[in-house]
């Protein structure tokens, strides 16, 4: 039997982690998208609940493993820089970046998160 996981961010976020009423109605805009889901998962951030409370009017279950790995604040935001003045992702930024320690958090958060799809 085959899955279709779909992985999602959280919506918009202002300075504080709380989302934006511009990343609530984005949430919602994409809603009409995405195919109803059988099973929902959230990181425990309470942004990352409630965008997917929005995109699937479920209460999502809440697994550690859904999160995506932090780097110190300033490696973030260096990695946000570059993936915004190169216009590439998240991860392009990442590979770009080429920090070994950055490199390997993703790469334990993405196992964890594999662990979590296969159950």
């Amino acid at each position: 039997m085959s899955k279709q996981v779909y992985l999602l961010r959280h919506a918009h976020k202002d300075d504080n982690g709380i989302l934006t009423p511009e990343g609530e109605k984005a949430a919602l805009n994409l809603k009409n998208r995405l195919p109803k889901f059988i099973k929902v998962i959230s990181s425990e951030s309470k942004r990352s609940q409630t965008t997917a409370k929005l995109l699937t009017d479920k209460i999502p279950l809440t697994d550690s493993r859904a999160g995506f790995y932090m780097a110190s604040k300033q490696k973030s935001d260096e990695l946000n820089r570059l993936a915004k003045e190169k216009n590439i992702s998240f991860l392009e930024a990442v590979l770009l970046y080429n920090d070994e320690e950055v490199l390997v958090g993703v790469s334990n958060q993405a196992d964890q998160l594999n662990e979590l799809i296969d159950e």
